[in-house]
């Protein structure tokens, strides 16, 4: 499931935009809605199998959905899982919990 699937494409073309879109030449934008995320239930997070990992210098959650998964693009599922969306949220030291059950989770996430 790619983190774009069952999203609405807006078209925006908002008076708050006009000079910048008129600067580019065009008369709107094309863009995907924001995501609408369901927090699972409680037990997921109890009954999840995970791998600790202790976060340090260099680390990104697409190259630890690409160790885990094997594909980087659901770099998402970890970070929601430890609810912090991105890396500058994390500091060296910082230990994360990577779910091992992928499609679990994405069933668990609803997005």
């Amino acid at each position: 499931m790619a983190r774009y699937d069952n999203r609405e494409i807006i078209r925006n073309n908002s008076e708050k935009y006009s000079e910048e879109l008129e600067d580019r030449g065009i008369k709107f934008v094309d863009q995907y809605s924001s995501p609408s995320f369901v927090e699972p239930e409680v037990s997921y997070y109890s009954a999840t199998q995970t791998a600790t990992h202790v976060w340090k210098l260099g680390d990104k959650f697409s190259k630890l959905s690409e160790k885990y998964y094997g594909d980087p693009t659901f770099w998402w599922v970890i970070a929601r899982y430890n609810r912090k969306p991105t890396e500058h949220h994390l500091e060296s030291g910082d230990i994360i919990e990577i779910p091992l059950n992928l499609e679990e989770s994405l069933r668990s996430f609803k997005v």
